[in-house]
């Protein structure tokens, strides 16, 4: 029994990496083409540090720039 937990519990975790995958894909085939790319608004922030050095780098106005446009190509997407 627990074998077969264990089995599913590894199946679950590799959909869930593929399903990150095609995620992944169908936004990036929504961007424009002209749209900044930044491994900081792909995934999450892990801590409250670099939360915190989130924050502080939208007060450049370039990089609010570039979040809002990251997150417009967003918009017409519901998960």
């Amino acid at each position: 029994m627990r074998t077969s937990i264990t089995r599913m519990a590894q199946r679950m975790d590799t959909f869930e990496e593929k399903m990150d995958e095609l995620l992944m894909l169908l936004r990036s085939s929504q961007s424009p083409p002209s749209a900044p790319v930044d491994d900081v608004l792909l995934s999450p922030c892990s801590t409250v540090i670099e939360l915190q050095e989130f924050n502080r780098s939208l007060g450049q106005q370039e990089r609010r720039n570039k979040v809002q446009l990251f997150l417009t190509t967003f918009q017409p997407m519901t998960l």
